[in-house]
């Protein structure tokens, strides 16, 4: 079961409130209510707020204790933009958006199985990673370095090497004036006063 409370249109931008979502998911109310109130600037105020107003929601609509709730999740997203302007020189004026933020909380009972938990990253299965020995390696790195000198033979011997494409080309020729032209060209372009 899911107790949400809601602050529509908080006076504070989506991207400044996003971080607090990291910092509360998924931990006890009264450990995330600790965090927020020692945590600095007006971000932590607005969702301490709301998550406040849902502990009120479950206390009063379902009975339940402070001590058993979990943070399950905080949506913020984008509310309200007020338009304004800055009056400039030569009576021109440049616009101010001041963007405003929704702000949902969601907490539920801790016994609950849907509770999400900050889990470690995945090892990967023994299985997955191959295990070789030394001498196995080195015949692996022989056996590559002996199929690429095996191709360039061929390619020396006149058999069909494939051209490159036109995309390869052109990024090719790119990439040689991004690094400063073709180091083969030996002119330069001569300036007005020599003619």
């Amino acid at each position: 079961m899911d107790i949400i409370a809601h602050h529509k249109n908080a006076r504070m931008t989506p991207r400044k409130l996003t971080p607090l979502r990291a910092v509360v998911r998924g931990l006890p109310v009264l450990q995330a209510q600790a965090q927020l109130q020692f945590m600095s600037g007006k971000g932590p105020n607005i969702v301490g707020a709301v998550l406040k107003s849902a502990v009120a929601n479950a206390m009063h609509n379902h009975s339940l204790v402070a001590s058993d709730l979990v943070v399950r999740d905080v949506i913020i997203s984008a509310g309200l933009t007020m338009k304004r302007s800055n009056p400039v020189s030569r009576g021109m004026a440049h616009p101010i958006l001041k963007r405003l933020a929704n702000v949902t909380v969601v907490v539920g009972p801790v016994d609950d199985a849907s509770t999400p938990e900050k889990s470690a990253p995945k090892k990967p299965a023994s299985a997955d990673i191959e295990t070789i020995t030394a001498a196995e390696h080195m015949q692996r790195e022989v056996a590559d370095v002996h199929e690429e000198v095996v191709t360039e033979e061929k390619a020396g011997k006149g058999l069909s090497v494939p051209a490159p494409s036109k995309k390869e080309l052109a990024s090719n020729k790119i990439r040689t004036a991004q690094q400063g032209g073709d180091k083969n060209k030996g002119h330069r372009r001569k300036s007005m006063s020599e003619k």
